[in-house]
């Protein structure tokens, strides 16, 4: 007899759906949370009070995750915050910055979860408004998405998503910022790059992607290549780079220190041009020259 015919003759069929509901946590803490496709959480990070290593801190990043996938003109971020103080507490408000001219932001989704485990949804609409705007001949406006998550507490744990879509005729290499101001229990990195060939700037024709990397030794950025097979299409992209880190420490802040990205652990990833490096920077100095000479 299989272990599903033994399953069986124990349970009727509701038992069943019910038993497999409540493992899914389909209707923990609320019938509205539809919580299936957040990461299961471990009950040590429900009864975490505080990190040794960053004493004091009001919260701690369990979880960071972004996906920046361009032959599907998407770059999704996953983030999981634990309260530690009250002071803790700011984290449930959400700020996403963005340019409305060149993307939208998307797939926004959140709840709150209470040291107990029960479950508060985020069912709430995000508020868009102007941060940045200035005037002339390169003029900048930059907005900001925000949402709060409902009913944060001392303790509770912050599950929230969104994604940046783009237009089909754009590409963004993503520029991975590894450190925060709060310490990180874990943190995966993706990049999924297009294939083919791009123009760049200058009307230029690219191919192939690079990355500066300001990392530790033993955390490189991954180069994976799979097989393309006869149906894939001409945006599948054959390759993609990945990184994943623990125990990630805090950026201090200090008074006059420079802005804190360029000091954190980071990867900056760009196309790259189909032409030898000496004809590149010849090439190069004569737009720089020009747009001098312009200025």
């Amino acid at each position: 007899m299989s272990r599903f015919q033994e399953i069986r003759r124990q349970y009727t069929l509701p038992q069943l759906l019910a038993i497999l509901i409540t493992s899914l946590g389909l209707f923990h803490g609320s019938s509205t949370c539809a919580a299936v496709d957040w990461p299961p959480i471990a009950p040590e990070d429900l009864a975490l009070t505080a990190v040794s290593q960053q004493p004091g801190a009001p919260a701690v990043i369990l979880l960071h995750e972004e996906t920046a996938d361009d032959p599907n003109n998407n770059h999704s971020v996953y983030m999981r915050v634990k309260v530690l103080t009250e002071a803790g507490r700011k984290y449930a408000d959400v700020e996403i910055p963005y340019s409305r001219s060149d993307f939208t932001i998307s797939d926004v989704s959140g709840r709150t979860v209470h040291a107990d485990g029960s479950i508060v949804p985020f069912e709430g609409k995000p508020f868009d408004k102007v941060a940045v705007r200035t005037k002339g001949s390169h003029s900048l406006r930059i907005h900001l998405k925000s949402f709060t998550l409902p009913d944060v507490q001392l303790g509770s744990i912050l599950d929230y998503r969104y994604s940046y879509r783009y237009g089909d005729r754009v590409f963004y290499p993503p520029e991975w910022i590894l450190q925060d101001e709060l310490f990180q229990e874990r943190e995966v990195f993706k990049f999924i790059p297009y294939v083919g060939d791009l123009q760049l700037e200058h009307g230029r024709i690219g191919n192939g992607i690079a990355w500066s990397a300001f990392v530790p030794k033993d955390h490189p950025p991954m180069l994976h290549n799979v097989p393309r097979t006869s149906l894939a299409s001409a945006r599948q992209s054959s390759e993609w780079v990945d990184l994943e880190m623990t125990s990630v420490p805090a950026v201090v802040e200090e008074p006059f220190m420079p802005p804190r990205d360029t000091l954190a652990y980071r990867v900056q990833f760009y196309y790259t041009l189909n032409s030898k490096i000496e004809d590149y920077w010849k090439e190069e100095g004569k737009y720089w020259s020009k747009e001098v000479e312009g200025f």
